[in-house]
């Protein structure tokens, strides 16, 4: 009995694109007609990367497990809500979910507390200090990583030889111990 037409429906993909949100995984950005932008964006993380010597490409011993890579992507807005245009951002994540826990020791890393702020903004403005703050780009790409961790390749932008993968050298966003590095680093 062939299936109903309804039901093969439910399982295509939507032909209409809505430009005004991000692509939510590589293969969608393959498919939109924005392509060229995301790709990109893309190739602007993966200088980035390869500026801060974030990984190195090496053969997968045989008692380790590599783990995943993936894509996530963002438009940046104007204060009134519309899209930055140029400033599209792809973001190479790793899949730190599958990390064994013999990858990473100390995961713990302070966080500030909403309250702590607030006294210290009016002990500034009690005192008529000036406050100054700053933004890291890429942050935890300027912690290096004391453990080895190996990485799958990096989707869309495949080796030539498929056995090899990356070995990370900087910590990434998704590693369940990169908060834990950068606050060491600072």
């Amino acid at each position: 009995m062939s299936p109903h037409p309804v039901d093969c429906l439910r399982f295509q993909r939507p032909l209409h694109f809505n430009l005004c949100k991000a692509p939510e995984s590589f293969h969608e950005v393959l498919a939109c007609p924005d392509a060229d932008v995301w790709q990109a964006a893309m190739c602007r993380e993966l200088d980035s990367l390869e500026e801060h010597h974030a990984f190195e490409w090496t053969t997968l011993p045989s008692d380790r497990k590599a783990i995943g890579l993936r894509w996530c992507f963002a438009y940046k807005f104007h204060l009134d809500g519309t899209i930055i245009k140029g400033k599209d951002k792809a973001q190479l994540v790793a899949q730190g979910f599958s990390q064994r826990p013999e990858d990473y020791g100390s995961t713990y890393s302070p966080v500030v507390k909403i309250t702590s702020i607030c006294i210290a903004l009016a002990f500034a403005v009690h005192n008529d200090f000036e406050i100054m703050s700053f933004d890291v780009k890429t942050a935890f790409l300027h912690a290096k990583l004391s453990t080895v961790i190996f990485c799958k390749q990096i989707p869309g932008f495949p080796e030539a030889d498929p056995s090899t993968v990356l070995r990370l050298l900087v910590t990434l966003y998704g590693l369940q111990q990169s908060s834990y590095e950068f606050y060491m680093l600072l």
